[in-house]
């Protein structure tokens, strides 16, 4: 015996009916009984069984691939029409030896593909959704022989309560449809009454003796879900195979999950909307230069292009983003909720429909703004970007720079400008690991060393979000192929503009949280081991731990390019000097120091290569400090040599704390230019060795013109 569970509802014209929920019979009359068990309903949520996104997806499909898929799943070609005569009650359509199922079915003109496709774009639903529907009330996508007359006119079980008859006002498979995409759309833009977003008692059966459960309903979608088929499937529902019948079971919701992941995939699908600053006071840009103002202050002002920017607060629901107007209150709105090209935007009263909704995104720090109503773009007509007083539209997305604009975040920075070493509360440093600057180089955290890996440029763009550039390589700190899962590793990387480079900054207790714009979790010590070196820096969710806590230190970064003359901060008096001088000087050369005497072997022009490094020449053998061999082993010689772009004859020079300057070999981030023993005479030798932070590794630079 086929039965159906329903709920009485209330709908907004002020009519009361109820809407199926399948047991599961009919829905699987067509399927094999050794399904598997579980798997069937992994990922199932009873708080969560679809997104908003991809509820409202009507642009799924064509009608075309509506058709196809129908036909893909029942080429409707059971000649087996004897098996109707037992059920001589009911009625069925056969033509030409074979039945005709709803894929060939004629309803008064209208295929099911069209009136499927239809009603999707009327009222915005993913055709997807309805499909699943007719399937898991009537399972009318994979019946090969359904009946005419029961099973068409209450296809998705609309206006058929749980105490009483089907209602015959919505008997029709068109009818159907298309009231059940109208109460789907009505709930995303108004919620639901009866299961609203938040905590509900949801019961597992009619029966009321077989209890249920609080669920956490997380959006609209899912209230639809629940107001169509008030139960939540038990353990035991979840444990079997589909189709199979437990005590106390409800199917209706189990069911639909299951076809549409079975079918379509995953229906968690969310829109990827870059993260903004929580910021109240920014401005939208074009192109041009003009900023997008509403006309007045009044509900239903017309959005504009105007010169004078107006200031709004972009608030984050979920995926998506209201646009609220400072000065009124009032918030960015499609004119009737339209999803036709040209509709007007303007300002309207909060009331949360999808004219309201908004998601970004972003390309080289240009914003998109696109409708969750439409997926259509906020567009300047006709793309004159420079023309004041146009009226703002929303028009089919084509990536044109009438559809890019720039947000200008007028509020105050957080952290100044400026080049820092970002330390933990442990006192480590954020660090490249190994101090390489490559493409891909994993950051971690390591002892306070000042070297290459360390330095950091963190600047804010006109958005509000911040970059933290590698000083050394121009490198930026990047999420490793802007995976959002946690554990997603850092790396530095070249800039390319996208969300995985951006960064939202939180002050938190005695320092700063960075927050991924692409998912606002936040830089993480892996394990929380902020105290110790090595520790793989990754994306976390944010949770207010140490772990996610950055303090900085200012250092000078200041242009140094020119010509000096470098001496010892053992010894002021001593500069670095060719033995002997210019004359005899030759490739492998001794550098020595000796006492400042003005001549040319002591005069050095510091050159400020591409990747960040510096490379120190002689500015009359124009041949350069070189470290013997490239070699990376302490006390090896440094000497002249010609000029060849190599690691030996790259440093790192950054400015110390004192003023002097550390002058680091490319060759390994641990190796300086240091004066060998620290021994303050005429030709001590200059050679490398590890890094000691002793007098013997600091110089002191002097401009000579």
């Amino acid at each position: 015996m086929r039965r159906r569970f329903a709920f009485p509802e209330k709908l907004r014209l002020g009519l009361i009916f109820g809407l199926m929920a399948t047991i599961g019979f009919l829905a699987f009359k067509n399927m094999n009984s050794s399904s598997a068990i579980n798997s069937a309903y992994n990922g199932f949520s009873a708080g969560n069984i679809i997104s908003d996104y991809v509820m409202s997806d009507y642009a799924s499909m064509s009608e075309a691939e509506i058709q196809a898929f129908l036909k893909s799943k029942n080429p409707c070609n059971d000649t087996n029409i004897a098996k109707a005569s037992a059920y001589p009650n009911l009625s069925y359509h056969i033509e030409n030896g074979h039945f005709v199922c709803m894929a060939d079915e004629n309803f008064n003109g209208e295929t099911a593909a069209h009136i499927i496709w239809q009603a999707a774009q009327d009222f915005r639903i993913n055709p997807k959704v309805i499909i699943v529907l007719l399937e898991k009330e009537q399972g009318l996508v994979t019946d090969t022989w359904p009946n005419s007359n029961l099973q068409y006119r209450s296809a998705t079980g609309y206006g058929c309560p749980d105490t009483a008859a089907c209602d015959s006002q919505y008997y029709g498979f068109k009818n159907q449809v298309r009231n059940s995409a109208e109460l789907f759309r009505y709930i995303l833009d108004n919620g639901s009454r009866y299961y609203p977003v938040g905590s509900n008692f949801v019961k597992y059966n009619p029966d009321g003796n077989c209890g249920g459960f609080t669920v956490n309903i997380e959006n609209r979608a899912t209230s639809a879900l629940y107001q169509y088929t008030p139960y939540q499937p038990n353990a035991s529902v979840l444990d079997s195979n589909p189709g199979t019948v437990v005590h106390c079971g409800a199917y209706g919701n189990s069911n639909f999950y299951f076809y549409y992941t079975r079918w379509f995939g995953d229906t968690h699908t969310t829109v990827s909307s870059a993260y903004l600053p929580d910021g109240d006071k920014i401005a939208i840009k074009t192109q041009a230069g003009l900023y997008l103002t509403p006309e007045s202050n009044a509900s239903g002002a017309k959005i504009a292009l105007s010169s004078t920017p107006a200031e709004y607060k972009f608030e984050r629901k979920g995926d998506y983003y209201t646009i609220r107007h400072i000065a009124s209150n009032l918030v960015l709105d499609v004119v009737g909720g339209e999803v036709r090209n040209g509709t007007n935007i303007q300002l309207y009263e909060s009331n949360d429909t999808c004219a309201q909704k908004w998601y970004f995104s972003v390309d080289h720090d240009k914003y998109t703004i696109k409708s969750m109503c439409s997926n259509k773009s906020i567009d300047i007509p006709a793309g004159n970007s420079g023309t004041a007083g146009l009226k703002i539209q929303i028009y089919d997305s084509n990536n044109s720079s009438a559809q890019k604009f720039t947000a200008q975040d007028n509020s105050t920075a957080i952290i100044e400008d400026g080049s820092y070493v970002l330390k933990t509360t442990g006192g480590k440093a954020m660090d490249s690991y190994g101090g390489a600057v490559d493409n891909g180089t994993k950051m971690q955290i390591y002892d306070v060393n000042y070297d290459r890996g360390q330095l950091y440029r963190v600047s804010r763009s006109s958005d509000g979000l911040y970059s933290i550039k590698n000083t050394t390589s121009g490198r930026v700190v990047d999420v490793k192929a802007g995976e959002k899962a946690d554990g997603t590793p850092l790396q530095l990387y070249d800039y390319n503009g996208t969300c995985a480079q951006k960064w939202i900054v939180e002050k938190s207790g005695v320092g700063y949280r960075f927050l991924s714009a692409c998912t606002k979790k936040a830089i993480d010590v892996q394990g929380g081991y902020v105290s110790t070196s090595w520790q793989k820096l990754q994306i976390y969710t944010a949770n207010d731990s140490n772990a996610q806590v950055w303090t900085l230190s200012s250092y000078t970064d200041e242009a140094i390019d020119g010509n000096y003359v470098i001496t010892s901060a053992v010894n002021e008096r001593l500069a670095i000097d060719i033995t002997n001088g210019i004359n005899t000087a030759k490739d492998g050369t001794n550098i020595q120091v000796w006492e400042k005497n003005g001549t040319p072997a002591q005069d050095w022009k510091i050159i400020k290569n591409n990747n960040g490094t510096y490379t120190i020449k002689n500015t009359k053998t124009n041949r350069a400090l070189d470290v013997a061999g490239g070699s990376k082993t302490p006390g090896t010689n440094v000497q002249l040599f010609t000029s060849n772009s190599t690691c030996a004859q790259q440093w790192q020079i950054k400015k110390n704390t004192d003023g002097t300057y550390r002058i680091t070999s490319a060759c390994s981030s641990n190796i300086v230019l240091d004066l060998a023993g620290g021994v303050a005479k005429n030709g001590g030798n200059v050679q490398i060795w590890s890094s000691n932070d002793t007098k013997a590794q600091g110089w002191i630079l002097t401009k000579t013109q």
